[in-house]
């Protein structure tokens, strides 16, 4: 394996067409942009690239113009002491001799006047470069010609192997990897929000995944393409979605094989995600099903709904309506016992839908309706809004609410860096133990505790989501909660930012 000394300069070409101007015509390239943000993050945290040694043409940014003249200029002032990396995803083609690749202008009607030739843009500007070392990675795919592009990173029609093969047997390396091979088609995927091939080929990359690692220290050119090989079918064969066939392709000319990153002995990230609590919203929830021929009344001849609209939801509610009522005076009783408040100090309500009762130490909000995916059930929702501090509440605060709460939620500031999340749960939980559960389908990371403390990070809803078996009562259950959070902060170095 041969090793080479760090480049004078690093220059990386990164284009990605999501959606083009003439679609529907041309159809969207799903995710690829999503593609092209992560490769750029990861040149700069794993490659020792800056922002300035990056070309990044996304969408409208990557015009026929653009690509004719602005990219063989860059590419022609390297030297062959520099390195070179191109990235592509969007669709393209072998017509009239040549590949070639759609702009984000390119037109159906078209085609070989508003695409660009992989010859004139790359293939021959490197040549005249000097450059020595080069990697190509394109997320397109090899399809057979049709009137209309289809769905997908389509290329239009086979592409040349003749003319990939002469380029990369010029110069010390050249290496250019394929997202599939000719006849095949490049998926992408909603569960992780990528390009299939080019998933596998950031997380390899980053020295992510242990198969695309030789020897402990190295990713190579015949590393990665083994890896990519095996990984991307396996991924394929193990989802519930429908893919066609995919098996990555590679050409790589160079005298030995070469490493194309080497993996410092760097410590493991073990701690979990960095997140931005919003504690001034923090609140309790119990939410509870009901079988409903269990409050069906009896001796009039009602049965159990088997479709949910608009009429069983009222019916499903009505069954409750006297429950909800009780409850909330219950509720209304105790507060003004325990605070010492009267009547007009507090806001109350009843109705179908639930009720509520609302003070200047809490709110409590009560719902009912029908299940929506299961007629037969009813959904009994409770959330407890505390609005002092815990220290002045009195210990029999507990004992206002006849229904205890079972979950702590915590609203998260922010987007959620998923991959990020999912990342460093493992990482975690490799050190820690506990039970980690990862389900991306339906949006959410559960870890559990030895001591039984479930956090679970809710995708969807933006909320981190606690659960402490054995403890019911509300004051209980948030002080022994964030107790638990501040001991896995100590633990893993760095669990949560709370402002």
């Amino acid at each position: 394996m041969e090793t080479q000394p760090p480049p004078s300069r690093r220059l990386a070409v990164i284009i990605a067409i999501e959606d083009y101007r003439n679609k529907p015509q041309i159809p969207s390239v799903q995710y690829a942009g999503n593609d092209a943000k992560a490769f750029k993050e990861m040149l700069i945290e794993h490659f020792d690239y800056m922002e300035d040694d990056i070309i990044y043409w996304i969408d409208n940014d990557a015009v026929q113009n653009t690509l004719e003249n602005d990219l063989p200029y860059q590419i022609q002032q390297l030297t062959k002491e520099d390195e070179f990396i191109f990235y592509y995803a969007g669709h393209g083609f072998f017509q009239d001799g040549h590949n070639r690749l759609t702009c984000w202008d390119s037109h159906p009607y078209n085609l070989t006047g508003t695409t660009v030739s992989l010859k004139d843009i790359l293939f021959d500007p490197l040549e005249k470069s000097g450059c020595q070392r080069s990697l190509v990675f394109m997320d397109c795919c090899s399809t057979v010609l049709t009137d209309q592009l289809k769905d997908g990173r389509d290329v239009i029609s086979d592409m040349d192997q003749k003319e990939f093969d002469e380029f990369v047997k010029t110069g010390q390396y050249d290496a250019m990897y394929l997202s599939c091979s000719p006849g095949e088609k490049s998926s992408s995927s909603s569960v992780i929000q990528h390009g299939v091939w080019t998933y596998h080929l950031i997380k390899a990359l980053a020295g992510d995944a242990p198969g695309a690692i030789i020897k402990d220290q190295f990713i190579t050119s015949n590393s990665l393409q083994n890896y990519l090989s095996h990984a991307i079918p396996k991924f394929i064969r193990e989802q519930k979605e429908k893919f066609s066939r995919q098996t990555p392709y590679a050409k790589i000319a160079a005298k030995n094989e070469f490493a194309i990153r080497e993996i410092e002995d760097e410590p493991i990230d073990d701690s979990l995600p960095s997140l931005t609590f919003r504690l001034g919203d923090i609140h309790l929830r119990k939410i509870s099903e009901s079988e409903l021929k269990r409050s069906l009344p009896k001796g009039k001849g009602w049965s159990v709904p088997k479709f949910v609209n608009q009429t069983t939801r009222r019916f499903v509610q009505d069954l409750f309506v006297e429950d909800s009522r009780n409850e909330i005076a219950e509720i209304v009783d105790s507060t003004k016992k325990i605070f010492g408040l009267r009547d007009v100090e507090i806001n109350y309500d009843s109705s179908r839908e639930g009720g509520r009762v609302e003070c200047e130490y809490f709110r409590f909000y009560l719902s009912v309706d029908q299940h929506g995916n299961d007629p037969s059930l009813a959904v009994i929702r409770r959330e407890l809004h505390p609005l002092v501090a815990m220290n002045n509440l009195p210990t029999e605060f507990d004992d206002i609410f006849p229904n205890r709460m079972d979950e702590l939620i915590i609203p998260i500031d922010g987007k959620i860096n998923v991959d990020d999340l999912i990342h460093k749960f493992e990482n975690f939980h490799d050190k820690e133990k506990g039970t980690l559960e990862v389900d991306r389908l339906h949006g959410f990371i559960e870890y559990t505790t030895n001591t039984h403390t479930a956090m679970k990070v809710d995708i969807n809803t933006n909320e981190l989501v606690v659960t402490k078996y054995g403890f019911s009562k509300p004051l209980a259950l948030i002080k022994e909660s964030i107790e638990d959070i501040k001991r896995l902060s100590q633990q893993s170095l760095r669990l949560l930012e709370i402002d």
